[in-house]
Parts: structure tokens; sequence; C-alpha cells
């Protein structure tokens, strides 16, 4: 009876460490959903990089030359095309946001919880200490598969002596 107890709990162990790692929080399933997302973030990171330098690119062109200066003042509709350029100091902030790329969500990756994975573990280990109950074991441990009974030959037996 112990030896089917602790076979049920063995079996109940290794279908918790199994599940965990294949579907738990940190299973392999988990880590392929976390390696998806950071490859997202790092993609958005790079347009954002892209952004930013062209951002500087003209930020820096418009403070060092008048005429790229009097172009993005046109771009933004704050000079008329027959308006002539004077440029005063150091151009106040735009106020109006400009596009920062996209917006990349956290998303949870998939996979079962802890309790999920225990619970299911220990339906396993009680399904096999059940099964083990059921199944009963042989008679006598040394003889599995039992001759039938033959009658036992003497020496002095005229049956047994060829003539």
């Amino acid at each position: 009876m112990g030896t089917r107890l602790a076979a049920g709990a063995y079996i109940g162990i290794a279908v918790y460490c199994l599940l965990s790692l294949v579907l738990g929080p940190m299973g392999t399933a988990s880590y392929r959903d976390l390696e998806r997302q950071v490859h997202r973030m790092r993609e958005n990171l790079q347009v954002l990089e892209s952004v930013n330098a062209e951002a500087v690119a003209r930020r820096d062109a418009a403070l060092s030359d008048p005429e790229a200066l009097a172009l993005e003042a046109r771009s933004l509709g704050y000079v008329e095309p027959d308006q002539v350029v004077v440029r005063l100091g150091f151009p106040a902030a735009s106020r109006t946001p400009r596009d920062a790329g996209t917006l990349v969500p956290y998303a949870h990756p998939r996979g079962m919880a802890d309790a999920q994975l225990k619970a299911v573990s220990l339906a396993a280990a009680l399904c096999a200490a059940f099964a083990g109950f059921l199944i009963r074991p042989a008679r006598g441990r040394g003889r599995r598969f039992t001759e039938p009974d033959r009658p036992a030959i003497r020496e002095g037996d005229s049956r047994s002596s060829a003539t």
C-alpha cells in the first residue's frame, strides 16, 4: 500500500514538473511570448530612434541655415510664401505633439497559473494512486506464469516405463 501511494506521489510530482516546464508562468511557452514582445519593442525602438534622428537633424538645420528655417516655418504654416523670415532668437517649442511612434502595450505571457498546475498534478497523483489500489498484485511473487499441475512420475510406475 505504501508503494502505491509513493508511486502516486511521484507521478503527481512528475506531472507538476513537466507542466511547469512547458505551460507554467516561467515555462517555455511564456518565454516564447516574451521573446516576441521584446522583438516588437526593439522594432518600435528603432523606429523611434530614426524619428528622433530626423527631428534632431531638422532642428539643427533650422538653427544653422536661414533657408531651412524659412522652409520649416512655411511647412508649418507660420509664414506665407510671399513673406520674408527674419530670425530674432531661438524659436519657442512647438505646442503640437509629433508622432512619437506606436504604443507597444504589455501583454501578460500566456501560460497556466501555478495554482492550476498544482491542481492538475494533484488530480494526476490521486488518479495514479486510485489506479494502484484497483490493480491487485499477483500472488506468489516468484511465479507469474504457473504451469498446470501434472501428476508426479515415479520410478516404479508402469505408465512411465516404455516397453
